[in-house]
């Protein structure tokens, strides 16, 4: 009889876990992977419209590869740290200059409220393609 009532007693007390855990579909992914891909950069201060591509970091899953940022090259790629809906480009030299910037992401647009490469302060923004 003892046995029966432990083997029940552990039983409800198994299921009761169960119930407790929330399904896996909850998950959303990355918060990086929002910024993955292929987005024309129109700079307000160049008056220039030019293709960027954000990939993954694959040392860091906070951080995203932003080639040609500013313009300066296909090749060349500043390192950029996101959140959900911001990113930030550290002080970094990226080929032969010094940039950062830091901008906010908003559906298929990420406006760039400040960057600059080299000593020059711009404005642009990002458009998914």
């Amino acid at each position: 009889m003892q046995r029966i009532l432990f083997f029940i007693l552990t039983l409800s007390t198994g299921l009761v876990f169960l119930t407790g855990c929330e399904p896996v579909d909850n998950f959303e992914g990355i918060a990086r992977d929002r910024y993955i891909g292929a987005w024309n950069c129109t700079d307000k201060n160049l008056k220039a419209t030019y293709s960027v591509e954000i990939e993954a970091d694959p040392a860091n899953m906070s951080q995203v590869l932003i080639k040609n940022f500013g313009n300066i090259g296909q090749h060349i790629y500043a390192t950029g740290l996101v959140s959900e809906s911001r990113i930030f480009v550290q002080d970094q030299k990226v080929g032969t200059l010094w940039c950062e910037g830091e901008g906010t992401l908003n559906a298929n647009t990420i406006s760039w409220s400040k960057y600059n490469i080299g000593e020059e302060d711009k404005t642009a923004t990002f458009t998914r393609r």
